[in-house]
């Protein structure tokens, strides 16, 4: 019962797409993908992103939303949840969903100073 309330709780945060306040924090120079944040999804020390691609993904979809959670002594960042759409910005069908009550949790992995997940790690973590 838990994991259907889990599973439902986040498909129902990845619906709310439309509400979302999406930050440009980075476009690779080719413009493919270009990275936002919804700083307003910050809970704790976990925050959504999204990854919108011009061009298909190897998987075929043209976004990807990713809840990230930060291990901010350690400068580190892990996946905590994900999903894939068929359109920009996370709009049109969801292609697949992979949710924290389904997966074991990834490892925290260290973030590179300077990168763009670097700079939202700043946003997302108190400073001293």
């Amino acid at each position: 019962m838990t994991t259907v309330f889990l599973t439902l709780l986040l498909v129902l945060g990845i619906a709310t797409q439309s509400l979302a306040e999406w930050t440009e924090v980075h476009a690779q120079a080719s413009g493919n993908p270009r990275l936002y944040a919804d700083y307003h999804t910050i809970q704790g020390t976990s925050v959504w992103i999204l990854m919108d691609y011009n061009t298909p993904a190897y998987s075929g979809s043209l976004s990807t939303k990713i809840q990230l959670e930060f291990d901010c002594p350690g400068d580190r960042r892990r996946i905590t949840a994900y999903a894939t759409f068929s359109g920009r910005m996370a709009t049109g069908q969801s292609l697949y969903v992979e949710a924290p009550s389904l997966i074991a949790l990834e490892p925290f992995t260290p973030v590179p100073e300077g990168s763009a997940v670097h700079e939202i790690m700043a946003h997302v973590c108190p400073t001293p």
